[in-house]
């Protein structure tokens, strides 16, 4: 038997004694005894040496001061010795039967020293607590992985951690005072905890946060899985929950999915309070609870150190994914997309004949490729070769580049007001995202690629609005709205002719869908008067805060 057995059945045992082991602990305890006869007899030693210690506990506990160093019960034993009656050896018979010398007389009146009674004492004494002292420590045992930091600093430089590092128990508290990091236990917990906070990780299925921030997502293997905090104790049971401590022993309960119990207690009583998906709740430093809004976007649930990814549950920016960013407004604004190459620049261009060729965009890690339909020949939308059977006849003519969160007034030319904007409202900036996406432009994202970057959430609606700009130009429009998804329609309005007018989309994401495609097209008014073509240059199709929503 090696020692990573001894000090698993040394946890184990002692949590049984507890009363704090898990159905699949007591398991694998079970599994370990029969497996093995040294595993056996380690266990059969440890539960009697606790019941051994059991009976000086209480004696020890008593004094209020049984496992300290600086223990008084030394200095009573002292006490004792300047105040300890003489102790006088017995007469035997052998002695009585003899004349005795006058050494032995002298001896007889001598008294025994009581220094080494004392020294006796004293050593059984102090080898006593030491045995108590090693029974009773917790043995540190790695029970998860810090898997991810974001800007993480913790209070003492000797606590700093770098992906990878094995977590322990029996550890003091650790202070966060900056950033965010991940921890995956050995059950298939995670664990993520927002600075600035106080935690300790107390077991293989518990965790304790004194303040902070922590978000849990626990398997079916994780089960049981709890967080302790100044005056609450949380259970989970299979869910994604929310804590929130602060110094005050305030603790907010927030249950995203699954079921919890909170355990607080109230008046020297016990409450347990469930608490279901949806629901959240607050626990005083008295015990008392009331119900609370449920605050999605309070608990990082998902980090990335390698693109700065920090999420908080909110949906995610496919204006902001067109300028690079990872949805979270971490993109460049008033970036363009050359639909006649694929590449990210700068210059724009205008009224380009092109192909229907699928342009990939190997820049863009959320951004398939581009491209400019004209219906004539069959039109591929993404890089897997998905096709778009229904394309309209389009002129094929692509009248400027694709433009995500354009600046105002950069399109102002001559008598042209280029502020794109809907009911008074300016679209461009971080808070109010838009893709200008004038007629014919086609642009397809890699719904993969985006769920990479969320392994444990689900994209289930993709949610915009889409309309013509009304640049003030002297022309009429005549454009049409697509959304496909892996090259089939799942929304569509031919022949919108209303400037300044926006229309609501929402269209369901399955977990299988793979490409999400926005198209613009124009009219098709290529067979009517010259006078007439000239609403193709006022097509500027705009999808208006166009997101991803996750689940």
């Amino acid at each position: 038997m090696d020692k990573a057995t001894e000090l698993l059945i040394h946890d184990l045992v002692n949590k049984s004694l507890e009363g704090t082991i898990t159905q699949a602990e007591m398991q694998e305890l079970n599994r370990l005894v029969a497996s093995d006869p040294q595993c056996a007899a380690y266990y059969v030693s440890c539960i009697k040496l606790h019941f051994a210690f059991s009976k000086a506990g209480p004696l020890l506990r008593e004094r209020g001061h049984a496992y300290s160093p600086d223990s008084t019960l030394l200095q009573e034993l002292a006490e004792y010795e300047m105040t300890a009656p003489g102790i006088e050896i017995p007469k035997n018979g052998i002695e009585d039967a003899c004349e005795p010398s006058a050494e032995i007389e002298q001896a007889r009146a001598a008294k025994i020293s009581k220094t080494p009674l004392m020294t006796v004492l004293v050593s059984c004494a102090a080898l006593l607590m030491v045995l108590i002292y090693i029974y009773l420590k917790p043995v540190a045992i790695e029970v998860a992985t810090l898997t991810d930091a974001v800007d993480a600093q913790w209070y003492h430089a000797d606590k700093m951690m770098v992906p990878g590092a094995r977590l322990l128990t029996a550890q003091p508290p650790v202070i966060l005072t900056r950033g965010v990091v991940k921890f995956l236990y050995d059950n298939d917990v995670e664990v993520l905890i927002e600075a600035p906070a106080e935690y300790q990780i107390q077991s293989s299925d518990e965790i304790r946060l004194n303040y902070g921030r922590l978000f849990a997502r626990v398997s079916d293997a994780g089960k049981g899985f709890s967080v302790r905090t100044q005056n609450t104790k949380i259970v989970d049971l299979g869910t994604e929950f929310g804590v929130y401590a602060d110094s005050r022993d305030k603790t907010e309960l927030h249950v995203f999915k699954g079921k919890t119990t909170a355990t607080a207690r109230v008046n020297n009583s016990i409450q347990n309070i469930g608490i279901i998906g949806g629901q959240a709740r607050e626990i005083d430093a008295a015990g008392q609870t009331r119900d609370i809004h449920l605050k999605k976007d309070s608990f990082v649930r998902a980090i990335d150190s390698k693109t700065n990814l920090v999420w908080r549950g909110q949906s995610l920016n496919l204006a902001d994914m067109v300028g690079g960013g990872n949805g979270l407004e971490a993109g460049r604004s008033t970036v363009r997309i050359d639909p006649s190459t694929g590449f990210m620049q700068a210059m724009s261009r205008i009224d380009c004949s092109l192909s229907n060729a699928y342009h990939p965009i190997s820049q863009n890690r959320f951004v398939d490729g581009i491209f400019v339909p004209d219906g004539r020949t069959e039109q591929v939308v993404s890089s897997r070769g998905d096709i778009f059977t229904e394309c309209p006849t389009t002129s094929g003519v692509s009248h400027t580049d694709l433009i995500a969160n354009p600046q105002v007034e950069i399109f102002k030319t001559g008598m042209r007001q280029g502020t794109i904007q809907f009911d008074g409202q300016v679209y461009g900036d971080p808070g109010r995202p838009c893709i200008v996406m004038h007629a014919n432009i086609g642009v397809t994202f890699d719904l993969d690629a985006i769920r990479g970057l969320y392994p444990d959430h689900q994209i289930t609606r993709f949610i915009s609005k889409a309309g013509i700009a009304d640049l003030q130009e002297p022309y009429p429009c005549n454009a049409g709205f697509w959304v496909l998804v892996d090259g089939r329609i799942r929304y569509c309005v031919k022949h919108f002719r209303q400037k300044g007018v926006l229309q609501d989309i929402a269209v369901d994401i399955g977990d299988s869908d793979r490409f999400l495609t926005l198209v613009t097209t124009d009219g098709g008014d290529v067979d009517i008067p010259e006078a007439y073509k000239r609403s193709i240059t006022c097509d500027w199709c705009v999808f208006t805060e166009p997101v991803l929503v996750m689940e």
